[in-house]
């Protein structure tokens, strides 16, 4: 699921950066007078309007998976609450990606209002552009890199397995000799 996200929110992001999409910029929302804008200032404007959409989608997208990092970590809990874990990870999924969706241009749009105010300044707002965009879920977490924490799992699993196992072998005699006793009791 997240891979098809990454991909939809991708295909959004070059599509703005290589102007293969209209961005919903309207000078007139923003209070400009189209009549005394000249084609240069409207190609400044969506210029920088593009910039601040691509800075959203970016800031968007890490905060998606964040939360989506989040919620992975605690996703095991849901099966306490006879719930599946991966049907809720991905009801869990769409819904934030939808939200993402949705506030993508509402964002866009506050984030192009206080562009405006510092237009020669866009990194003093504090949303410049990393340098890459992680786009997907690391397996970097202190368990996976703590030996120690690895080789108490490792003899966890190397003990319970076969407790389980002599669990059931030794339920399975009960029965039998549940089912025996009541057979000589009977006889």
């Amino acid at each position: 699921i997240l891979e098809r996200q990454r991909r939809i929110l991708h295909n959004t992001r070059q599509a703005i950066l290589f102007d293969q999409a209209s961005l919903p910029f309207n000078p007139e929302s923003f209070g400009f007078d189209t009549t005394r804008i000249t084609a240069s200032e409207s190609h400044k404007l969506q210029k920088l309007y593009k910039k601040v959409a691509l800075m959203a989608i970016n800031r968007l997208w890490m905060d998606y998976l964040d939360e989506m990092e989040t919620v992975r970590e605690g996703i095991h809990l849901v099966a306490i609450g006879s719930k599946n874990p991966v049907d809720e990870f991905s009801r869990i999924a769409i819904e934030t990606f939808d939200k993402l969706l949705e506030n993508l241009e509402n964002e866009c749009m506050e984030d192009f209002r206080e562009a405006m105010k510092h237009p020669e300044d866009i990194e003093s707002l504090g949303h410049f552009g990393p340098s890459s965009t992680f786009t997907y879920l690391l397996e970097d977490s202190f368990e996976s890199n703590n030996p120690i924490l690895q080789m108490c799992k490792m003899f966890t699993t190397l003990i319970s397995e076969p407790l389980f196992t002599v669990r059931g072998l030794l339920e399975k005699l009960k029965r039998r000799w549940g089912k025996k006793a009541l057979r000589n009791a009977e006889n």
